[in-house]
């Protein structure tokens, strides 16, 4: 599955991040994978909250933050499954993102690689230069 996020207020509002994969960790450390200005959105802590995918659902969590984290307006304490369309806030007054459950296969898609020498093995890692995708 993957998880959508639009940047609602603060210094990215407009912007959008989609993820496909299992943790996502928010916040102005430069490692987060949505990651605010360090220089402007200052509500939100070095790493605030982390959003963690469930099978079918995805759970967000305060990891120990300064100004707390919401979800639509209500601070949250422990874990809280997140809904299509739910807004997540970092501090009463920090920025916000839209959260969206966009549509798709759960599974990994791999591209079919085809040989240009016939006499050729799958490579066992790597693709060597006569294996093309």
């Amino acid at each position: 599955m993957t998880a959508r996020f639009t940047f609602l207020s603060g210094a990215r509002v407009g912007q959008v991040e989609t993820f496909r994969k299992a943790y996502v960790g928010l916040g102005r450390h430069p490692l987060s994978d949505i990651r605010f200005d360090a220089e402007r959105d200052l509500d939100v802590s070095s790493r605030h909250a982390g959003i963690v995918r469930h099978g079918e659902s995805f759970v967000v969590r305060d990891l120990g933050s300064t100004n707390g984290t919401f979800v639509n307006g209500a601070r949250i304490s422990g874990d809280v499954v997140l809904a299509d369309g739910d807004v997540i806030g970092l501090g009463p007054n920090g920025p916000s993102v839209e959260f969206h459950i966009l549509p798709g296969s759960t599974r990994c898609r791999t591209p079919r690689w085809r040989c240009l020498d016939p006499g050729a093995r799958a490579p066992p890692c790597g693709l060597p230069r006569r294996w093309r995708a």
